[in-house]
């Protein structure tokens, strides 16, 4: 049976890529959309209506294709006419304190998470995600700076840790972010391991 950490991680992952299997590799990026089946009339559940039943007992495993397709196809149509949807190097700025998701890296078939807060002026990169995401994984662009401020200590001397990325929703890019660089830009070469922040932009 999967923590409560592994749990979170499963679920975030899924709302920037999954594979068939309920797991996250970049291969699925290019996977053949055509060959999902359409999803149920009727069909109106979301991530988090998956992840609830993984976690009451309603579903031994967690959801995977094509049920998390069909979830995130179903989140992007509730998304108002006007989204802007992010692209990869996008670089955005948080506008007020705001906390967010953050997931982490091992050298290891193992998935961490937890919540962190990112302070008013915080900027993020957009580094992986789908077309027309309903989320993204993002990296700090004042990387070292945030990571001490959102990993646990505790967790970052670990034997085989290896960073962290934030799970930020579109809707959230749209509303509780502003549109700093269209990606492409000096911050987009930064991030995981660099330490450029706001003042340097």
């Amino acid at each position: 049976m999967l923590n409560a950490v592994q749990q979170s991680g499963i679920w975030l992952r899924s709302l920037v890529v999954a594979d068939s299997s309920g797991g996250w590799q970049k291969a699925s990026f290019f996977r053949d959309m055509t060959k999902i089946p359409p999803a149920p009339e009727g069909w109106n559940k979301t991530f988090a209506d998956l992840d609830a039943e993984y976690k009451s007992g309603a579903r031994r495993t967690p959801a995977g294709s094509p049920e998390i397709d069909w979830a995130r196809d179903y989140e992007r149509s509730l998304l108002p006419a006007d989204t802007r949807f992010p692209l990869l190097g996008d670089v955005y700025e948080v506008l007020e304190d705001l906390e967010v998701h953050y997931l982490t890296s091992w050298r290891a078939p193992f998935t961490g998470g937890g919540k962190g807060r990112l302070l008013r002026g915080d900027r993020i990169v957009v580094r992986y995600m789908l077309p027309k995401p309903i989320a993204v994984s993002a990296d700090a662009v004042n990387y070292r700076e945030i990571e001490a401020r959102v990993v646990p200590e505790s967790e970052r001397k670990v034997q085989g840790y290896d960073g962290f990325s934030f799970s930020i929703k579109t809707a959230d890019l749209n509303t509780k972010f502003r549109l700093v660089r269209e990606g492409g830009g000096p911050e987009s070469a930064q991030g995981r391991g660099g330490n450029a922040g706001p003042a340097d932009a």
